[in-house]
């Protein structure tokens, strides 16, 4: 099969058609930055407020799966 364009520069197949390596990744990032940054945000959080919160979370928790 003859494609009827040529390949763009800086593709997958320009690349492999001018003897170079084309790497595609296996693996994406799809990381959410914005939740990132708010989980890091509470990393640096004292413990004690942090345990005071996982508390308060935790109780509501319960109290919700009682009904």
């Amino acid at each position: 099969m003859t494609p009827l364009e040529g390949a763009a520069k800086g593709t997958d197949r320009w690349a492999v058609e001018h003897n170079w390596v084309s790497i595609t990744p296996l693996r994406l990032d799809l990381t959410d930055e914005a939740d990132l940054a708010r989980a890091l945000a509470l990393s640096d959080m004292p413990a004690t407020k942090m345990a005071s919160k996982r508390k308060a979370s935790s109780s509501s928790r319960k109290k919700r799966n009682r009904r």
